[in-house]
């Protein structure tokens, strides 16, 4: 999966280390400017080595989020899948705390707007064990609504084709 950034990202995005674009990133996110905290994430990604596997977990996770947030679900959804993909085969060593809840949790959120609800589901029920384990009630709590809203979507009848 090839990455760029779009043209109107900062020159200094040029002069930046993965870890500074990251960090520039994630400020990006907290302020609400998830297209240029895409962008940040893209440069970021482009640069990162083989061996930074927690950082590509996290900037990918985390592009998911602003992907979602612009409704670019599809995107949203990949970005999740390929940290999950990269979580379970690389094995991480200094992964922050509940950032596996969080690709499940992303994954899950994004195939639920996909209305891949079978999905979801996965995702979600994978989220809400992580946060059990880890105490997180609210997140529990979220997965496990969702999870429920995904059994009522499978039973629907599906509509001829």
């Amino acid at each position: 999966m090839e990455e760029e950034t779009s043209n109107h990202s900062p020159p200094a995005f040029n002069d930046l280390s993965s870890e500074a674009l990251l960090s520039l990133a994630d400020s990006y996110q907290v302020d609400e400017n998830y297209e240029e905290a895409v962008d940040a994430y893209a440069a970021a990604i482009c640069l990162f080595r083989d061996s930074e596997v927690d950082l590509q977990i996290r900037a990918l996770s985390h592009r998911s989020a602003a992907f979602y947030k612009l409704k670019r679900y599809n995107e949203a959804f990949e970005d999740a899948q390929k940290s999950l993909e990269i979580l379970s085969t690389k094995k991480p060593s200094g992964l922050r705390a509940g950032e596996g809840e969080l690709c499940h949790c992303r994954a899950g959120l994004a195939a639920f707007e996909l209305k891949r609800f079978r999905e979801a589901k996965d995702a979600l029920h994978v989220a809400a064990q992580l946060a059990s384990l880890n105490e997180r009630l609210r997140n529990q709590d979220l997965s496990s609504n969702l999870i429920q809203e995904c059994d009522a979507k499978l039973k629907l009848p599906q509509a001829p084709a």
